[in-house]
């Protein structure tokens, strides 16, 4: 089994029980996050090869997209976009938290989070894409990856 922990000292994916993976991802207010622009972001990724697929995801009993899901093969990663009043609560007590990646400010003023899951993993063959994919949203928009598993951030 791959460790969580990396050399270098940045959490990585770490199956759940279950064989999912399962992070959130506050979205900073400077953040141009829009599942439009996430959709388009990660369509135009490759993996291998291979180009991704990523599709809008409607959730159960909605009827317009909530979320977006992104193809590894056969293996997929779905994030849930949250903007209720209960994410920026959310936020401001895990700015409460030690390690932050960004500071106190920063962390407590997120209203819009993303909910990620992937499909099942048994065989631990998908942290590298379950990493590439948070690498991702880190990388083009800004997000801060908690891991509620762990309890901690990804830095």
């Amino acid at each position: 089994m791959r460790s969580a922990l990396c050399s270098n000292k940045q959490w990585r994916a770490n199956p759940m029980a279950d064989g999912m993976y399962e992070v959130i991802a506050l979205i900073p207010e400077t953040s141009d996050f829009s599942l439009e622009v996430a959709l388009k972001h990660f369509g135009s990724l490759k993996s291998g090869s291979t180009r991704l697929r990523a599709e809008a995801a409607v959730g159960p009993g909605k009827r317009k997209p909530s979320g977006f899901r992104v193809y590894y093969g056969d293996w997929a990663i779905v994030a849930w976009l949250e903007a209720d009043k209960s994410v920026l609560e959310d936020s401001r007590e895990l700015a409460n938290r030690d390690n932050l990646p960004a500071p106190t400010e920063v962390v407590s003023t997120c209203s819009r989070r993303l909910s990620v899951w992937s499909d099942e993993d048994p065989g631990f063959d998908h942290t590298d894409e379950f990493n590439s994919f948070t690498d991702e949203l880190r990388a083009r928009f800004g997000v801060l990856i908690y891991d509620n598993v762990n309890g901690e951030w990804w830095t």
